[in-house]
């Protein structure tokens, strides 16, 4: 490991009956320049079948947070996400990430830093299998302030994996969302053989995580039909989250939605 990239691996479960967890923090530069964004991993290397959890973590459970220890003048931007995936509970439908695990942030320096800087983070998060543990993880890296960006190239293949990771923008796509008297119509065009579809609100409280959303097929794409959530006071106004499908050859996509959901005339 270099002493530039600075990824601290920390065991944060001891407990014997605990899963076998790593956490690291890597920039992807060895110098960035003042005032210029830089993108930073948080790695959660989980022992499977234990999981944890989305920003939006479902039924049960709480979301991974970071918290940013940064020097004055520095910001973090928000954590990107891979597309999570659904786990069973006793509570319901909860959503989350096995595996490896790779967050995403920016980060960036105040436009007078100079020298070496040091970007802390505090991971804490929870891991669940038919208990939950939870975890904390104090991290730190060091970057130079320079006059031009230099990569760091053997933290290349850990960004390729991340953002490939990451849902995609609906650019190509048609999408429309339409409210019923108890569910929400959501329309896709410009995807066709889907196998299978599923909404991830990244709101809590809007559609009902454990129901099923019945896929039709229409020419050219999709019909999803998304139950309201019985928590939800009133109608949403908006649809945001994610969208995972998956193909005829298994193939599944991620692709980030905001919707304005229509009301009936």
């Amino acid at each position: 490991m270099g002493v530039l990239e600075a990824a601290i691996l920390a065991t944060v479960l001891s407990a014997s009956q605990a899963p076998k967890v790593s956490v690291s923090l890597t920039p992807e530069a060895r110098s960035v320049v003042p005032g210029q964004p830089f993108t930073v991993a948080i790695r959660i290397d989980l022992e499977r079948p234990w999981h944890v959890y989305w920003r939006n973590p479902g039924d049960s459970g709480v979301p991974t947070i970071v918290e940013w220890r940064l020097p004055k003048g520095w910001k973090a931007g928000p954590l990107q996400f891979p597309v999570p995936k659904r786990f069973g509970s006793e509570g319901g439908t909860a959503y989350g990430h096995d595996g490896e695990i790779v967050l995403l942030a920016q980060i960036t320096p105040d436009a007078k830093a100079t020298g070496t800087a040091k970007v802390g983070a505090n991971v804490l998060f929870l891991a669940c299998l038919e208990a939950c543990v939870p975890g904390e993880a104090p991290l730190e890296a060091s970057v130079r302030l320079g006059p031009s960006p230099l990569v760091d190239q053997t933290a290349k293949p850990l960004f390729d994996r991340a953002r490939k990771a990451l849902p995609s923008t609906a650019r190509g796509l048609s999408t429309a969302a339409l409210a019923e008297s108890d569910a929400y119509a959501m329309r896709v065009g410009g995807l066709s053989d889907m196998k299978e579809a599923y909404f991830y609100s990244d709101e809590p409280n809007v559609i009902s995580n454990a129901a099923s959303q019945p896929l039709e097929a229409i020419d050219g794409g999709f019909t999803l039909r998304l139950a309201r959530s019985e928590y939800a006071k009133k109608p949403a106004a908006r649809l945001t989250g994610v969208l995972a499908v998956t193909d005829a050859a298994g193939k599944t996509r991620g692709y980030q939605l905001d919707l304005a959901i229509a009301r009936r005339p």
